[in-house]
């Protein structure tokens, strides 16, 4: 005997219990077997037969036991009897359909002989019994003729005497023991009744039961008979079962997680229940075949999750993927997908894999990396964005031959926005600029913000030629130049343009940035609202002002300084008003040195506020009392101011004592 199930009524493939299997000959995987195989070992004649009773099951479901033939390999004949029979889910619809298939043919050759064995013998076998048991025609169990092992409350009904609902059974059976007693009252034939006896120790034994009624030929009904089977231990463990199964399904549910296999012999991918609850498909209308899941994953998920099957079948180890990949509402959705090679007698037979919806995890993953490498303000890529995707540019340049493009904007006069409309209007001033950049750059392009009114784009594929990258540079000049409508007024604005070509003008991101910045630095000098392309003589001017700043630091710390004084005459009177001090310094090198030149590299460098304070001092002392009786210095608005050419002065102011000739005389001497 051997057992079968179906799972829906569109199923192709039976399953079947080692021992059918043996029966029919096959050899199975797991026990699935096509049903159209099965059929086919049947004679013609009972083929039809089954299909109906199959079918019948299903839509009305209607139990069956169909007798028949089975044609052996060998061409010899087994007689069998099939039975069939539906189990029900909550609304009372069919869920799925299972039964047993039994070899008769012993049976069958003795029943020839004895008829009324015959009939007896085909009704306990009908039921497929562990034991056997009849009732007379009060529905009075009858003792059981021989010894049975087992507790009381198993004994109790062993020996009889009572009807079922006579015993002393479980309260929660009362309500399926009330339709038993009525379908028996009706003389109606029943199959798989479980109910639970309870012995006068306490004991319990469930029990299921099937049987039929029982007529003489006159048609009066003597009792019934049928086959019982005790099933306490398998029901704990089904009810265990369940519990686990429970468990299992709601963390699945709770961790969004569905699993799937696929059988290398079928070619078959089938999904769990809660993986097509996790993708939002319906069982009935979605078959997960390659063909039809493929055009819902996104990118080049599709062949990258294939390849990982591949290697997994290959190698036989377990691999681990994320994936994107649509929801059936059309929404993009983040799973992990596990996948294993399911082994069988050292052989791999298919995959079974497990998927987790992580859309929830893998969004704020996305949402710390948009803080950490986006500007707040406008949304831009941040300087530690910038600097990743230009050391990123740079390699790939390099390794694929390729030339690109960075490109540094300084807005012009964004400090009087923020000085004459406040901090918000800048800010509004920086969003549009932002946005008017990706506007014209397009989606794809690289944005970032360095900072302040810095942005800088990466320009790829868009022509390396001189004249493309003036083109370019120009025109974003053009597009961020011009009167702006604030919240708070008016603005007008320029931008300015520093260019350097990668990577030929910066082998790395700090060297492609400074020389851009150095571009950029002299179209400012050359006037604002233009763009200017690197030169390599840039960075020899901008190493000879560090050279510059270097001595004249140290000509500051050690004095090397010197200060010249020249007087200032009234041309009405001829009498000298005040003096001026003159800064002068002397390159131990190069020689003298003009203050046009050292004097920018001093207010770059902070060394502006030392110069200051060593000409001070150097005038004070100069002017002091017994020095140059009767001078002081002007504590005026002239204190210090710079000249046209550059010169830094400090101014000294006369008193009367400035009339006496032998003074004058003096500073003649000093100019």
């Amino acid at each position: 005997m051997g057992y079968w199930e179906s799972q829906s009524v569109a199923a192709t493939d039976f399953w079947i219990s080692p021992e059918l299997a043996a029966l029919y000959e096959f050899e199975t995987v797991d026990g699935i077997v096509p049903i159209a195989t099965v059929r086919a070992r049947f004679l013609p004649e009972s083929r039809k037969v089954l299909q109906e009773h199959y079918a019948a099951c299903w839509a009305w479901g209607l139990p069956y036991v169909v007798k028949t033939k089975l044609r052996r390999s060998d061409g010899s004949l087994l007689d069998c009897v099939v039975h069939g029979e539906p189990d029900f889910d909550a609304s009372g619809r069919v869920r799925h359909v299972s039964g047993i298939v039994r070899d008769v043919t012993e049976e069958t050759s003795a029943l020839r002989r004895l008829a009324d064995s015959e009939q007896r013998l085909a009704d306990f076998v009908s039921t497929a019994s562990d034991w056997c048991w009849e009732s007379d025609a009060a529905l009075r169990l009858l003792p059981y003729p021989k010894l049975l092992d087992g507790n009381a409350a198993f004994q109790t009904v062993a020996s009889g005497g009572k009807a079922r609902w006579e015993l002393a059974y479980a309260p929660e059976d009362e309500e399926a023991m009330a339709l038993h007693r009525a379908d028996m009252e009706a003389h109606r034939p029943f199959r798989d009744f479980t109910y639970t006896v309870i012995g006068q120790d306490g004991s319990r034994v469930s029990i299921r039961t099937s049987g039929k009624p029982i007529f003489a030929s006159d048609g009066t009904f003597l009792g019934y008979r049928g086959t019982a089977s005790d099933i306490t231990q398998l029901r704990a463990a089904k009810t265990m079962l369940d519990q686990r199964t429970r468990a299992l399904e709601e963390a699945h549910r709770l961790g969004k997680i569905g699993t799937w296999s696929y059988r290398l012999d079928t070619g078959r991918t089938v999904w769990a229940p809660e993986l097509y609850q996790l993708l939002g498909f319906e069982p009935d209308a979605f078959e997960p075949t390659y063909e039809n899941t493929r055009p819902y994953f996104l990118g080049d998920d599709a062949d990258r999750f294939r390849e990982v099957q591949k290697r997994v079948l290959r190698t036989h180890n377990t691999e681990a993927t994320d994936l994107r990949m649509l929801h059936a509402d059309g929404t993009a959705r983040d799973l992990a997908v596990i996948c294993k090679a399911e082994v069988a007698h050292d052989k791999v037979i298919g995959i079974i894999g497990t998927v987790q919806d992580v859309t929830e995890r893998k969004e704020a993953e996305r949402r710390l990396e948009q803080l950490a490498y986006s500007d707040p303000l406008t949304g831009l890529a941040n300087r530690t964005l910038f600097k990743r995707r230009l050391a990123s540019l740079i390699e790939g340049c390099a390794l694929g031959g390729r030339s690109s493009a960075l490109l540094l904007i300084d807005l012009d006069r964004f400090k009087e926005v923020n000085d004459s409309l406040g901090h918000a209007a800048g800010d509004e001033l920086l969003i549009r600029v932002a946005a008017a950049l990706r506007h014209d750059l397009g989606p794809q392009a690289f944005i970032a913000r360095l900072g302040g009114d810095e942005f800088a784009v990466l320009a790829e594929g868009c022509g390396t030629s001189d004249a493309a990258l003036t083109a370019l540079a120009d025109r974003l000049i053009r597009r961020l130049s011009g009167p702006v409508d604030l919240t708070e007024g008016e603005a007008f604005v320029g931008a300015t343009v520093g260019i350097a070509r990668l990577p030929e003008h910066g082998a790395t991101a700090e060297t492609a940035v400074r020389n851009a910045d150095l571009a950029l630095y002299t179209a400012k000098e050359a006037g604002r609202g233009r763009a200017q392309l690197f030169e390599p003589v840039y960075a020899q001017a901008v190493d000879q002002r560090l050279d510059l700043a270097r001595h004249l630091r140290h000509a500051v710390e050690t004095g090397a300084l010197k200060a010249h004084y020249q007087p200032q005459v009234d041309l009405r009177t001829g009498r000298v008003t005040s003096f001026e001090a003159l800064l002068r310094w002397t390159h131990p090198e190069r020689g003298p040195i003009s203050p046009a030149e050292f004097i920018p590299i001093a207010e770059s460098s902070g060394l502006i506020v030392d110069l200051g304070l060593w000409v001070l001092r150097e005038a004070g002392s100069r002017a002091a009392p017994g020095w140059m009786p009767g001078c002081r210095l002007a504590p005026s608005r002239s204190m210090f101011r710079r000249r046209r050419s550059g010169t830094w002065i400090s101014r000294w102011q006369s008193r009367p004592c400035w009339r006496r000739p032998a003074f004058r005389r003096s500073c003649s001497a000093w100019s």
